[in-house]
């Protein structure tokens, strides 16, 4: 029924029956019935799969490209499915999965598309994480301390959230409202409340020894901290913690800069580096 219509999974003749499927709801009923009584069909599995992943609906695509590498016998189809399958995990977000998909498959990649698949999962895994530790420092460093912002301020930093916008955004917003500060003891406050996180992410980025020789340098020297600063953010050798360091140390940078009893973290929980 199927084969007769279609020549190959990936070619011309299949493309234009996929499209010509009016309704992607029917068109898996379609499939679905057939399937009823051809369950290990994996022509048939394929082109639902297809179908599923056009319609964006990864997960199910997922589930099918796992259940036709289970049955399937053929080499090159295995080799396809396993590269759709990848595609399915990269749109899924589940980047560890698919990059080792992408890699068993980069050394016969004659087009280069498995490779170009591949930087773009390494990009986005690279993103995904520096969004989560950014998340991290946020919530637990800056997010319970904003007590001397007032109502209007908070509503905004809500706000922002309910946005969806990004941790380091929402940091450079407080950074705006601490500028604004103009009574000194309210500065003094924000500043107590800031302080603390922002010398965290010192010892996160720079490690112990390079963050106590900042710390003591702010304490006698504003200029000599931001000379020494810049000197150990360019020979930082992670690209991680160069972005994580832009990320909150150009405003944590004028916190820092104020006088200050903060020195050593009470605890290494949350140091990265060594």
């Amino acid at each position: 029924m199927f084969k007769s219509r279609c020549i190959d999974f990936f070619g011309s003749e299949t493309v234009e029956f996929i499209h010509g499927l009016h309704d992607e709801k029917s068109s898996v009923s379609i499939f679905d019935n057939f399937l009823i009584e051809n369950p290990n069909d994996t022509f048939a599995l394929r082109i639902k799969a297809e179908i599923l992943f056009r319609a964006y609906r990864f997960e199910e695509a997922l589930e099918l490209y796992d259940s036709i590498l289970l049955i399937e016998e053929d080499p090159l189809s295995i080799t396809i499915i396993e590269k759709k399958k990848a595609d399915a995990l990269a749109f899924l977000e589940r980047f560890d999965e698919a990059i080792l998909i992408y890699e068993k498959y980069l050394e016969t990649d004659e087009n280069s598309e498995i490779s170009d698949k591949l930087i773009n999962a390494l990009i986005r895994r690279a993103d995904q994480s520096y969004d989560k530790a950014t998340e991290t420092i946020f919530k637990k460093h800056f997010e319970g301390n904003l007590e001397w912002l007032n109502e209007k301020q908070k509503r905004i930093i809500r706000r922002l959230k309910v946005e969806g916008k990004k941790a380091p955004e929402i940091f450079l917003k407080i950074n705006e409202f601490f500028d604004q500060l103009e009574d000194e003891e309210a500065k003094h406050d924000a500043i107590h409340s800031i302080e603390h996180g922002c010398i965290r992410i010192l010892y996160s980025v720079f490690g112990i020894l390079k963050a106590e020789e900042l710390i003591n340098l702010r304490d006698n020297s504003t200029q000599g901290f931001q000379i020494k600063y810049k000197e150990f953010f360019d020979n930082l050798s992670e690209e991680g913690q160069k972005r994580i360091a832009n990320a909150y140390m150009s405003s944590c940078q004028k916190v820092l800069t104020f006088d200050s009893e903060e020195s050593i973290p009470p605890n290494n929980d949350y140091i990265f580096v060594k």
